[in-house]
């Protein structure tokens, strides 16, 4: 996961801070309402990440977001699928942890 956020505060930054942002007062409001430790590192890190599939968005589709350029419709499609396709970036993490898991 550490890569990942790497990867996102280097050629997302504007998005990553945003996200940094949040998880703090996410971490904030969880801690006055007395949630338990894991509970709260587990919502701060899916606060942390939920943009996780830009990185699987093409060149010219993430360049157009950063500087606010009109998006096509078949741009705008693509873009529509980054949550499904972060999804599929954590669940292959997951599962490859998992692994290294089990082979230990």
């Amino acid at each position: 996961m550490f890569n990942l956020s790497i990867y996102l505060e280097r050629n997302f930054n504007k998005e990553y801070k945003e996200a940094r942002k949040a998880s703090r007062l996410l971490q904030e409001f969880a801690e006055f309402k007395g949630l338990e430790r894991s509970l709260i590192h587990e919502m701060c890190l899916g606060t942390e990440l939920n943009k996780i599939g830009y990185v699987s968005l093409p060149k010219v589709i993430t360049c157009k977001l950063k500087y606010n350029k009109q998006l096509t419709l078949e741009e705008r499609d693509e873009y529509k699928k980054y949550p499904l396709r972060g999804i599929e970036i954590l669940s292959r993490k997951i599962q490859k942890k998992n692994m290294i898991i089990l082979l230990l």
